[in-house]
């Protein structure tokens, strides 16, 4: 999940690439690590695989293609039951998602460093107007990876961030956790849309980017 501050049409071309690639490898690191820990549910199941189709959500999509502010993937399906480590490793399982937007995110602004520090955006045989598209495609990644790490690593249920805290926390404070998640999912969705979560998003990719300004 994700917020954006505004859309429009050239903002869709770039968005929708890039949210394809961020929530698929996402899920696809879920999926992986559960089965690297023994847990073949996502495979079974088609999603461990990096076909974005597989991991669409209908409502998620559309949610975001409308409100230009937040959307969703499907989540991989897990079973714990099968892991050989349940409580040690179901962290690792969640923070896969958002490790691996990290990396997309770092490997967006390495791509944009090579081509700004070297001045290779001059000499590559390309029309002027593709360039831009793929400086500005580059720059949307890294925006929404970026988004995508940080807002799923909020401490609240369903979020990865959760799962994480949850190795943690006393067991009754999980259980309240998950019964009201709901409503703890409600005040995370007034926070984003009121601005409050993105700044901290923005502050980090305002950092990222600066350093081609």
């Amino acid at each position: 999940m994700f917020g954006l501050s505004r859309i429009d049409f050239f903002s869709l071309s770039l968005m929708i690439p890039s949210f394809l690639l961020a929530i698929t490898v996402h899920e696809y690191a879920h999926g992986w690590a559960a089965y690297r820990f023994g847990d073949p549910t996502a495979k079974n199941a088609g999603r461990l695989t990096l076909n974005p189709l597989a991991h669409l959500d209908v409502l998620g999509t559309l949610c975001l293609l409308v409100t230009g502010m937040f959307g969703w993937a499907k989540p991989v399906p897990i079973d714990a039951r099968n892991l050989r480590h349940p409580d040690s490793q179901m962290p690792f399982i969640s923070m896969a998602g958002p490790v691996s937007n990290i990396i997309l995110s770092l490997l967006a602004f390495i791509l944009l460093y090579i081509l700004f520090e070297f001045n290779l955006i001059v000499h590559i045989p390309l029309p002027v107007v593709v360039l831009q598209f793929i400086v500005n495609l580059l720059q949307f990644s890294l925006v929404i990876n970026v988004s995508l790490a940080v807002l799923n690593l909020v401490p609240i249920p369903p979020l990865d961030g959760f799962h994480v805290l949850a190795y943690f926390l006393p067991e009754n404070v999980v259980f309240f956790m998950r019964r009201y998640q709901v409503i703890f999912l409600i005040l995370f969705v007034i926070l984003l849309s009121q601005g409050f979560l993105s700044s901290a998003v923005y502050a980090i990719t305002e950092k990222m980017m600066s350093v081609f300004k």
